[in-house]
């Protein structure tokens, strides 16, 4: 057996798992993976979880990430915070998404995201498998 992969497109973008540039003129940089699906973003790296929600708006997108650490050191961008939202306001294409986030808690603090897309999701068992390069 295998899985079909599927290329679904919506008002935001396409659904998929994106590897994410995460940088901020105050902490630094990081990088982690965002998986796309229907209007909800989950994802995470090695210490932090994502989860959230965008809608289209004006050509673009806009959305809200809640960051959770979940183990290990609180160095990243999102600076020391246990947790936090990220107040999203961005645009998609085939290739990825460029967004901008504010901190809820630290206001101040602004994070830029660059989402690279990586591959579709999958939709259902079956015998076949297509990847992007044979979609």
């Amino acid at each position: 057996g295998g899985f079909i992969f599927g290329h679904t497109r919506t008002l935001t973008g396409q659904e998929g798992i994106y590897f994410v540039n995460f940088k901020s003129v105050v902490s630094g940089f990081g990088v982690g993976v965002l998986v796309y699906d229907g209007g909800r973003f989950h994802g995470g790296d090695a210490n932090y979880l994502y989860w959230g929600i965008c809608t289209p708006q004006d050509g673009g997108f806009s959305g809200v990430l809640h960051v959770s650490h979940f183990r290990g050191p609180r160095n990243s961008v999102f600076g020391t915070l246990n947790s936090c939202t990220l107040e999203l306001s961005g645009h998609a294409s085939e290739a990825g998404f460029e967004a901008i986030g504010r901190v809820a808690e630290r206001p101040e603090l602004h994070i830029t995201l660059k989402g690279q897309y990586q591959t579709a999701l999958v939709e259902n068992q079956s015998t076949t498998v297509r990847s992007r390069s044979s979609a």
